[in-house]
């Protein structure tokens, strides 16, 4: 029997032949047949690409969102950490010269 999965790196959907319906039981390719992986009809499959790709692009932004807001409080925390060093680096020098004697 003719059933249908998709290929998610290839953006298609592919007719696979089955000698037995469902799981636990293998396609043509050697892949078992689930529920949410292998469709009867073929609109199905697309239908279930599309849903994934959706939510692989939904997690991407998310990712991309969480790395920015990242990055920006890293930069924060670079300029904070850099202004510190630059006040005790005074600090310091100035207590080096206090300590010599020197003014």
């Amino acid at each position: 029997m003719k059933r249908y999965t998709y290929d998610y790196v290839n953006a298609t959907v592919v007719a696979v032949e089955c000698e037995e319906h469902g799981y636990p039981h293998k396609d043509e390719r050697g892949e078992t047949q689930y529920i949410n992986t292998h469709f009867d009809d073929e609109e199905s499959a697309w239908k279930k690409l599309l849903r994934e790709a959706t939510a692989g692009v939904s997690l991407g932004e998310r990712a991309c969102t969480k790395a920015r807001e990242s990055l920006e409080k890293a930069r924060t925390e670079l300029a904070d950490d850099a202004e510190i060093l630059a006040r005790a680096t005074r600090a310091y020098e100035e207590w080096q010269r206090m300590r010599d004697g020197g003014s």
